[in-house]
């Protein structure tokens, strides 16, 4: 599966901007900066893609801790503040399946791409 993130999703993320290395990456659009996070099942077969945004100067946590924009990610944003790429709605759930499906590494790359260009921008301006 992270060869077909690295050879299809990952030049799609350059070509619209994003910078950073697996798993998170970010993008800065007018004043804010987009984040997208790759987060795989720790038993293996599937992963999410967490999706969220901020404004793009420096990040303070809610515990205090100040986040510089190269190292933010996805995770320092609380749970209302992050979407799940391809869930039915922003408080929904999504997970991309690969293990037991023919070609499921590919067909999960796809839809993720899929997602991005439907999803993408919606969820990130919520």
């Amino acid at each position: 599966m992270n060869r077909v993130l690295r050879d299809r999703v990952i030049p799609v993320l350059r070509e619209r901007g994003f910078r950073g290395s697996m798993p998170h990456f970010r993008c800065v659009v007018d004043d804010t900066l987009r984040l997208l996070t790759f987060q795989f099942r720790s038993s293996g077969g599937s992963f999410v893609v967490e999706l969220g945004c901020c404004p793009a100067d420096d990040f303070t946590t809610s515990y205090g801790a100040v986040v510089p924009q190269s190292k933010m990610n996805v995770t320092y944003l609380g749970a209302r503040s992050r979407f799940r790429l391809g869930a039915a709605d922003t408080i929904g759930d999504h997970w991309f399946d690969f293990a037991g499906r023919d070609d499921g590494c590919n067909l999960c790359g796809t839809e993720v791409l899929a997602f991005l260009d439907s999803d993408g921008d919606r969820l990130w301006s919520v």
